[in-house]
């Protein structure tokens, strides 16, 4: 029996000739029998343990629950024991985990003497081995891929969601201060906004209306886009010519226009799918214009330079490793994100900008569902959408920035860290920051944000005590893994 580490040290060659990421199910491999990955799988389970140095009864439980489930739910089982562990740490009080066997103190018969050395002394170096041990163990497996794909089962509980979770998008929203403050800092921020010369480009990804051979091709644009002065393509250079602004804008109510994007479900990880939208061609090739303006203006700005991130993940990942040692810092985790921001939030945000008409007129508001309903929506863009993480970075950052400056103390603001839905704000603005992403119809995840606790998380980085403990994950579809294969999938496997 090989160790996790004596894998890694296998040539892997075939996996690193190109620098190009591979996924394993994009392998020419021979067809495995679903009883060979069971036990290939296993031996995986069981290499993981010994190199983790186990003990014998944590080993032999930990393959009793593989042989007695199948793969999905023994990856779902360890998956909700490590997330309770990590959940109790941040509350400082352990409590049993549903579902094991615990001793009289409510500590599991499995990895017990770990996790109570844990809470026992939380700044010893058992503890930092116990959380390393703990979160590799319960996250190694759990952004694999389950082997049968998206079920129909899956896809119609991801949509029932998407429709749940978007009638819980705000409706309505009246202006208060701090939505003020956060519309001066639009305006201020995004000026001399102009279609003219835009720099766009078309995405890697597939679109609704199945440009897919050249989306260069693509017709003229929609109603809303060519209102607001979007005329023509540019050409290969992707430099927009000869556009310019034809019709003043004056309306903000675009519900007259079906400007749609198609649903899609896409495989995620063996927790569930994750839902998407793909929008028409020329759509897509518009908000890429107006997504690389807006982010070109905030990396230019004093106050949003460094702050506001799109690229660069390290500065979010260094402040959650040195703050889980000093504390300074606390990471914030939003859920649906996207799906959350609604249209009416990001109108009051925006609203008076130079940029605002142009991301309302390359909106999508009606979604078409795979059965052919469609609906119209009340957050702002779907996710698939160029403008959606861009405009819902500065929403978070502006709402933060906004709520400092409100509460005196504009310090607090401009110690804001934001990537997409990843925040990270100081300790002391920690519980107002999650009341204030709420208070607008945000959702913060508690699972997932760490304030009074050694361990943070932000960007890939996971963080205990001043060290990395971010685990090794296995993204793969177990029956399209052969056994050669093993050693390559351990050296190659993705951190995230």
């Amino acid at each position: 029996m090989l160790g996790i580490a004596e894998l890694c040290s296998l040539p892997h060659n075939r996996m690193l000739k190109s620098r190009k990421k591979k996924t394993i199910s994009s392998l020419k491999l021979s067809q495995p029998s679903r009883t060979d990955c069971r036990v290939m799988l296993r031996d995986l389970t069981h290499a993981l343990a010994l190199d983790l140095e186990l003990s014998p009864r944590d080993i032999e439980t930990l393959l009793r629950r593989y042989d007695h489930n199948s793969f999905s739910v023994f990856v779902l089982e360890l998956y909700k024991f490590g997330s309770h562990f990590f959940d109790c740490l941040e509350k400082s009080r352990w409590v049993a985990v549903p579902g094991w066997k615990c001793d009289d103190e409510s500590y599991p018969l499995f990895l017990g003497e770990r996790i109570r050395a844990v809470f026992s002394d939380p700044t010893s170096e058992q503890a930092l081995f116990g959380v390393r041990s703990i979160r590799q163990l319960c996250f190694f497996y759990a952004k694999s891929q389950t082997p049968s794909g998206i079920t129909k089962e899956q896809s119609l509980s991801a949509q029932d969601k998407y429709r749940a979770t978007e009638e819980e998008v705000l409706s309505s929203l009246s202006p208060d201060p701090l939505l003020q403050i956060a519309n001066q800092l639009a305006k201020s921020i995004f000026d001399g906004f102009s279609w003219d010369y835009l720099h766009s480009n078309h995405g890697p990804g597939s679109v609704a209306d199945n440009q897919r051979q050249d989306k260069y091709a693509a017709p003229g644009m929609p109603g809303t886009i060519g209102e607001v002065g979007f005329q023509r393509f540019g050409d290969m250079d992707h430099l927009l010519r000869e556009s310019h602004l034809v019709k003043a804008y004056t309306s903000y109510d675009f519900i007259r226009t079906r400007q749609k994007s198609e649903f899609l479900v896409v495989p995620k990880d063996i927790r569930g799918p994750r839902t998407i939208c793909r929008e028409a061609t020329n759509v897509q090739f518009a908000q890429q214009g107006v997504r690389r303006w807006m982010e070109r203006k905030l990396a230019n700005d004093v106050r949003t330079r460094g702050m506001i991130n799109f690229v660069d993940q390290s500065i979010n990942a260094n402040l959650a490793l040195t703050s889980s040692r000093s504390g300074n810092y606390a990471t914030i985790d939003l859920s649906d994100a996207s799906d959350r921001l609604s249209y009416v939030l990001a109108e009051e945000i925006f609203r008076g900008s130079s940029v605002w008409p142009a991301l309302v007129a390359t909106r999508s508001n009606v979604v078409v569902f795979p059965d052919g309903s469609d609906k119209y929506l009340r957050k702002f863009a779907p996710m698939g959408s160029a403008v959606c993480f861009t405009t819902l970075s500065f929403t978070v950052w502006s709402l933060l920035y906004a709520g400092a400056m409100i509460a005196g103390r504009p310090d607090l603001g401009s110690s804001v860290f934001v990537y997409g839905d990843d925040i990270v704000v100081p300790t002391e603005y920690f519980e107002q920051a999650k009341f204030i992403l709420t208070n607008y119809g945000l959702k913060v995840n508690s699972d997932k944000s760490y304030c009074y606790s050694l361990f943070r998380e932000s960007c890939g980085c996971d963080a205990y005590n001043g060290s990395d403990v971010t685990p090794v994950r296995l993204r793969f579809t177990p029956d399209c893994v052969t056994r050669d294969v093993i050693p390559s999938v351990a050296a190659t496997a993705l951190l995230s």
